[in-house]
């Protein structure tokens, strides 16, 4: 077959290499390639002669000379409706119409968009919505509980499009699943046709090869499909669902921010030009689109609602009101003939807060206006009303959003109404799934509760251990990860591996967090994503000392969330309470299930420490990770090299080095080591002393017990390590803070700066060589006070929780 002379003009060099992997060169004959700065390329990578890349500067010699050849305009620098300004310039310049192509082909492809869509055909919806770009950012379908709904809008998409799309998903939707049909509006949606849009034709061709739609009949239509390549004819076939994101939640996160003045400065671009002018067939056209819509929504017994978002005030007050007016005198011209609903937001009154810019909704506004959606279609009986909505319907992302529009009161009670019928549901159920979601197994604390579970008849319990999904997987992160998965199973416990951040997760009934930092679990394991037929609970691996980043970690999402929450102290229950935004609906004090084990006298402990003299004092050396970020409690920076000098050179001492988990990566980014490889070697060399060794998994009870003394500034073994009665040296730097009780704690305990090293050695002269311990009577005093939950509760912490689930049984 003869080859197709074309001229291609890349108007953004950097995509240079991208849109030439788009085009079957095989198939043209290339006469020249226009771009920016073509010495500046690395062209011997393209297989293509230099002598064909020119600057724009030789446009008039080139066009002389190819004025026939069919013109790809390709890329942009930074909008769409570049090449259109493009397209006019050339035909200005005496190129006839029919041969500028708009081969921006790759910038017209939505993988989220195709995500969704093939989403629609592996699972049930019971509402879907099509429209341009307002609705794709506008619409928050958390907003619309009690119906699980996706979002097919997209950017250009016009009501042709919208129809097609609609005609696919009930295609592939089971009959009579689909109850309703949010199509999105714009003032001028019956004025835009993109047929008639030069910068927006690249989309058609991911409509083609999605939906199966007609090529179209022009000739540079089927230029376009026969310059093709296979990999992008076959580009849905690759696309599976599993990274669909049915609320378009990455596109909103990328929003979510106020417009600026450039915005106010370019208001008059957000006109779009075909509000301009008044083409009455294009109008007739969409009205046959609209009314055929409608129809197809009838056909399939769902109902179609017309929905129009609202714009920023002074776009609002400027709009072209000719537009507006075609729109809704067409619109009840469509009424006399078809039912539909009609939620019209455009003069809504939002401040500019909640703009992206002037046109289109940032993620706050979208919540508001969705909201009002949503409250509109509770009062026309489309969506169901707050005491009909099935908790499997809604996930807990839904839940939280209502902390940001109830009082405190009115959320506890919408959500206690809403968790009692997940209860009722598991009150029926024969046995109910108990899972504990933790990253570290040093967090785990419930071997005894594991116990209570599994030995009665209504309870499977089963532990997911996850990598952490929030930062890079190093050596030592993955053989802790590995070692307690051993552990768990060597104890014959059902323990899931969780190793990716995709990975699918089984229903579980009840859900413990053992960390309420959910951002480093998996995205199905965060409660945002878990069904509301799920309750969540949440048993705290610290003990809440600190003052917590200004009391913001009382406040978590977590915790607004939670059906209960086993605290360890009354005094962390009330903080819970006052700072937690949407309350805490049930909250008990039960101790916390990792200190159970010191009070039971008859436990066998089988830890073995590295000594060189029988009589050797045995210490725990416990850093925090906290150098620079988070709690900044860490003074691992100042002392790391002091301690272990100190231990080589007493062997008269016996040593645990207890690292938090996340120091690995916090000496690593503070620059204390220069990688990974150079932390594990100082491990290494505790290890590799003869009075010392290095733990970093779980089940450390025994080695508390059997130690003699910890040094450590770590806030949650500060209360922990009381229940063994031994004394603490407490690492000081100015930005540790503390609440109330850990300021009352502290009063009773030894403390010295962080790098006072003569302090340090002072402390295990004078305490532990000398047995000198002045502090022990005002920490008994203070513990039995406090801590000592077995005389308050008369039970062991794992046997009150396991008595707080009773709730669920028949």
């Amino acid at each position: 077959m003869k080859k197709i002379q074309v001229v291609l003009l890349v108007l953004n060099q950097r995509q240079l290499e991208s849109i030439l992997s788009t085009i079957r060169l095989e198939r043209v004959e290339l006469c020249a390639v226009l771009v920016d700065y073509p010495q500046m390329l690395p062209l011997e990578k393209l297989n293509i002669s230099r002598e064909l890349f020119c600057p724009f500067s030789d446009f008039l010699g080139i066009k002389t000379r190819y004025s026939q050849a069919y013109w790809l305009l390709a890329g942009f620098k930074h909008r769409l409706r570049e090449l259109g300004q493009m397209a006019k310039w050339l035909e200005r310049s005496g190129i006839k119409r029919d041969r500028i192509v708009n081969y921006s082909v790759l910038y017209g492809f939505s993988r989220l968009w195709m995500e969704n869509l093939r989403l629609t055909e592996q699972k049930s919806f019971d509402y879907f919505a099509t429209g341009i770009s307002y609705t794709e950012v506008g619409l928050d379908t958390l907003c619309l509980p009690g119906c699980e709904g996706i979002n097919l809008s997209l950017s250009s998409q016009d009501l042709q499009t919208g129809y097609q799309t609609a005609q696919y998903v009930f295609a592939h939707q089971p009959e009579g699943s689909i109850k309703f049909v949010l199509i999105g509006l714009a003032p001028y949606s019956l004025h835009y046709y993109r047929k008639y849009t030069f910068s927006s034709k690249n989309v058609d061709l991911m409509y083609q090869l999605t939906l199966g739609t007609p090529t179209g009949e022009s000739n540079k239509a089927r230029l376009v499909h026969y310059l093709l390549p296979d990999w992008m004819r076959n580009i849905y076939f690759n696309i599976t669902g599993s990274q669909a994101d049915a609320n378009y939640n990455q596109t909103k996160s990328g929003i979510n921010q106020n417009f600026t003045i450039e915005d106010f400065l370019n208001i008059e671009t957000d006109y779009p030009e075909h509000d301009k002018k008044d083409n009455g067939n294009m109008v007739a056209s969409n009205v046959e689109f609209l009314k055929a819509y409608i129809a197809l929504c009838h056909k399939h017994h769902a109902v179609p609602v017309l929905l129009m978002w609202p714009f920023a005030r002074i776009l609002q007050e400027q709009y072209p009101t000719h537009v507006l007016e075609t729109l809704y005198t067409n619109l009840k011209k469509i009424r006399q003939e078809y039912a539909f609903e009609f939620v019209d937001l455009f003069d809504m009154k939002l401040d500019y807060s909640c703009f992206y810019n002037v046109a289109h909704l940032n993620r706050k506004g979208a919540r508001l206006a969705s909201n009002e959606l949503a409250d509109q279609l509770r009062n026309r009986n489309v969506l169901p009303r707050a005491d009909q909505i099935e908790p499997a319907k809604v996930t807990y992302a839904y839940l939280f959003e209502k902390i940001q529009s109830l009082s405190k009161e009115d959320y506890q009670q919408y959500k206690k109404d809403m968790l009692q019928k997940t209860i009722k549901l598991l009150q029926k159920k024969r046995k109910i799934r108990v899972a504990f979601f933790l990253y570290d197994y040093s967090m785990w604390c419930g071997d005894d509760l594991y116990q209570y579970l599994v030995h009665d008849k209504c309870f499977e319990p089963v532990i997911y251990l996850c990598l952490r999904a929030d930062v890079p997987c190093n050596k030592k992160i993955k053989e802790d990860f590995e070692n307690g998965i051993k552990v768990f199973r060597e104890k014959g416990m059902q323990v899931v591996p969780v190793t990716h951040n995709t990975a699918n997760i089984d229903h579980n009934d009840l859900i413990f967090y053992m960390t309420p930092y959910t951002n480093v679990f998996p995205t199905l394991m965060q409660p945002q994503n878990i069904s509301m037929n799920t309750l969540l609970a949440y048993i705290p691996y610290g003990f809440y000392v600190w003052e917590g980043n200004g009391y913001k970690s009382y406040n978590l999402p977590l915790f607004s969330l939670c059906w209960k929450i086993f605290f360890s102290t009354n005094y962390v229950k009330s903080l819970f309470e006052q700072y937690a935004s949407g309350g805490i609906t049930y909250g008990c004090v039960t101790g916390n299930p990792r200190t159970d084990y010191f009070y039971n006298k008859n436990n066998h402990n089988g830890f073995v420490w590295k000594k060189t003299n029988s009589n050797a004092v045995k210490i725990i050396y416990a850093p925090h990770w906290g150098i620079s970020a988070g709690a900044k409690f860490s003074t691992f920076h100042w002392n790391y090299a002091f301690m272990l000098e100190y231990a080589r050179q007493h062997p008269e001492t016996s040593w645990v080095v207890k690292p938090h988990p996340n120091l690995s990566i916090s000496a690593v980014s503070n620059g204390v080591f220069a990688s990974n490889d150079d932390y594990n070697a100082y491990l290494a060399k505790w290890d590799a002393l003869p009075n010392a060794q290095v733990f970093t998994g779980g089940y450390y009870q025994e080695i508390f017990s059997s130690s003699d003394a910890m040094i450590l500034d770590s806030s949650s073994f500060l209360v922990e390590y009381q229940y063994t009665h031994k004394p603490i040296l407490f690492l000081r730097r100015e930005e540790q803070k503390f609440n109330g009780f850990g300021e009352a704690l502290l009063e009773r305990l030894y403390q010295v700066n962080g790098h006072d090293f003569n302090g340090i050695a002072k402390f295990i002269e004078e305490v532990l060589f000398s047995e000198k311990d002045d502090e022990k009577v005002h920490r008994l005093e203070f513990f039995y006070k406090n801590l000592d939950y077995l005389s308050d509760n008369g039970c062991l912490a794992s046997e009150k929780i396991y008595h707080e689930l009773e709730d669920l049984k028949e």
